[in-house]
C-alpha cells in the first residue's frame, strides 16, 4: 500500500516538475526573442487610423478629424420588444445619421423606386465618410445608368444578422442584403436576398437567382 502511494506521489511530482520546466523554458525563450526582436509599439485602433495606414494613405479628407468624429457617434438603440439595432441620429461634418439611417450622398430629388441596403457594419461603413459608403457608390452607379429612377437608402447597422434585418424591413421596392457589383450589374443571390414589390413583409413565396441591370 505504501509503495503504491509512494509511486503515485513520485509520478505526480515528476509531472509537476516537468510542467514547471516547460513553462520556464517557454518564458526564457520568449524573453530572449523579445530582446532580439523588440515588439512594435502598441497603437490603439484610433491611433492606427490617424497614422494614415494604406487604406487612408491617399484620402482627400482629414483622416484624423474624421476618425475623431466617427468615434464620437452617440451609439445605437434597441427599441422595446424588438431585436433591432438602430443607430442614433448624428449630424457631423463627415457622418450624418437621420432617423436611424446613414446618409447616402447624391440621392436624386425625383425618383421612381427605392433600393434599401440592409446589412451589418460593412454596409453601415463606419470607416469612411458619407460619400464613400457602399450605398453612396451604388447611388452614383444608378444615377449614371438610370437617372432619376432609383434612390438608395443605407439601412446598415453594426452587429446585426439577417433576422434583425428582416424585422426592420417594412415596405420596399428592391432590397439588397448582400451584393456584388460588376460594372453596372448587381447580382442578387437567393441565399441572402429577397425581392418583392410593394406591400408589407409577409410570407416569402419563393426565392430566385436574379440579375438586375440598373
Amino acid at each position: 500500500m505504501f509503495a503504491r502511494f509512494r509511486a503515485f506521489l513520485t509520478n505526480t511530482l515528476l509531472v509537476i516538475a516537468s510542467l514547471i520546466l516547460v513553462l520556464m523554458v517557454a518564458e526564457l525563450g520568449t524573453r530572449t526573442y523579445l530582446l532580439l526582436f523588440p515588439a512594435l509599439n502598441f497603437q490603439s485602433h484610433i491611433e492606427f487610423r490617424k497614422s494614415r495606414p494604406l487604406p487612408y494613405k491617399d484620402s482627400n479628407y482629414d483622416v484624423a478629424a474624421f476618425t475623431k468624429e466617427s468615434y464620437s457617434l452617440p451609439g445605437w438603440v434597441t427599441p422595446p420588444n424588438s431585436r433591432l439595432v438602430i443607430p442614433l441620429d448624428f449630424h457631423g461634418h463627415y457622418v450624418s445619421i437621420d432617423h436611424g439611417i446613414r446618409k447616402t450622398t447624391d440621392q436624386p430629388q425625383k425618383f421612381s423606386n427605392v433600393i434599401y441596403l440592409f446589412g451589418g457594419s460593412t454596409v453601415f461603413c463606419n470607416e469612411v465618410p458619407d460619400q464613400y459608403t457602399i450605398a453612396s457608390f451604388v447611388q452614383q452607379l444608378v444615377n449614371e445608368s438610370s437617372p432619376e429612377r432609383y434612390k438608395v437608402e443605407n439601412y446598415g447597422a453594426t452587429t446585426v444578422v439577417s433576422g434583425q434585418e428582416l424585422e426592420r424591413l417594412k415596405r420596399y421596392d428592391l432590397v439588397i442584403s448582400w451584393f456584388f457589383l460588376m460594372v453596372r450589374t448587381i447580382r442578387i443571390y437567393p441565399s441572402t436576398t429577397m425581392i418583392r414589390r410593394g406591400g408589407f413583409l409577409g410570407k416569402i413565396n419563393r426565392f430566385s437567382s436574379t440579375k438586375v441591370r440598373l
